[in-house]
């Protein structure tokens, strides 16, 4: 049997949260959500994820710090990223340049479009 996929979705906002996971929970994959940096830290022990899903407008900077981890990470450095966005594509993609983002979705997303990328990368 082969191995399911895993995403990892770091996501503070609930509502925001339950639509991604009530989307995702329709694909078969194994989801791990977590809303707080400290809670993603915890997850990210190594084990491998094939798609890592933050929200870049979380509180106090979280995304970039975990963006910056993953990316400091062997285990992690080619992961793909899916980042939430909110605005101007080009404001981030300055912010993030260094990361290897794979895809930007800009909030509110097109679930069909949003759909394609974990179909891509899962």
């Amino acid at each position: 049997m082969a191995r399911k996929k895993r995403v990892l979705v770091f996501e503070e906002f609930e509502s925001i949260r339950n639509i991604l996971i009530k989307t995702l929970e329709k694909k078969d994959i194994e989801l791990v959500v977590v809303h707080t940096l400290s809670d993603a830290l915890n997850q990210l022990n190594g084990t491998g994820f094939n798609l890592l899903i933050i929200d870049y407008d979380n509180k106090n900077n979280s995304a970039f710090l975990l963006i910056k981890h993953l990316r400091e990470t062997t285990s992690y450095l080619f992961t793909p990223i899916a980042l939430l966005i909110t605005g101007n594509k080009e404001l981030y993609s300055e912010k993030t340049g260094d990361f290897n983002i794979a895809c930007y979705l800009t909030k509110p997303f097109d679930m069909n479009l949003f759909n394609s990328v974990i179909d891509r990368f899962c």
